[in-house]
């Protein structure tokens, strides 16, 4: 139970950094899925989705969050969240570059 002095005096019912700092050490792991993403306009974005340990791709495409995040596989440090509704197509690659060589949806598979 926290007591009084863990609560931030300028917000109320916020946690105070203190407690915060404590709360970051019962993050849960994640996995870490590289995906290829395609969008409605035609766009691709490859990144990584972090997802709970023992959730699939399909699930979490299923959860009712409306967005997803996709941190960027050149630069980690660049993160696209992304609405679902503008999603046309979402899976699951082993390499980056292997997604980089597919056919445009647009093309016929030979």
């Amino acid at each position: 139970m926290s007591d009084k002095n863990d609560l931030d005096p300028f917000f109320p019912g916020r946690a105070s950094k203190s407690m915060q700092d404590k709360n970051l050490e019962k993050v849960l792991p994640k996995n870490e899925l590289k995906v290829d993403v395609q969008l409605v306009t035609g766009r691709h974005i490859r990144g990584t989705l972090y997802v709970d340990l023992q959730t699939r791709l399909y699930d979490f495409m299923n959860l009712s969050q409306p967005w997803v995040v996709v941190v960027d596989k050149k630069n980690p440090k660049l993160t696209t969240i992304v609405n679902k509704s503008h999603i046309v197509s979402i899976r699951e690659v082993e390499r980056f570059d292997a997604a980089e060589n597919l056919p445009h949806p647009s093309q016929k598979y030979r």
